[in-house]
């Protein structure tokens, strides 16, 4: 019991979080209760490319066990998008 619990921390993977600040996001609330508005703000603040690789992020390190919240994730990510094509930002 022991050695299975050993070798299943060493196959979790530690993912360090570099800028957990990125998506600017209120304590309490969660990414996919943001109004678009709020992605675009940052978007424009930031940069369009930090933003979109934070959701994308999100998207991949959560495509297999919660596939909800990737498929939020990438809604979000190609509404910012085609915002982003309308207004060129």
């Amino acid at each position: 019991m022991l050695l299975s619990m050993i070798s299943e921390q060493k196959r979790k993977p530690r993912i360090e979080i570099k800028h957990p600040e990125i998506l600017d996001i209120p304590e309490g609330k969660k990414f996919w209760q943001m109004p678009l508005k709020h992605f675009i703000a940052l978007a424009k603040k930031n940069g369009y490319a930090p933003v979109a690789r934070a959701l994308t992020n999100i998207e991949v390190w959560n495509r297999k066990k919660h596939p909800e919240i990737a498929a939020k994730a990438k809604n979000i990510r190609e509404r910012l998008k085609n915002v982003r094509q309308r207004e060129g930002f």
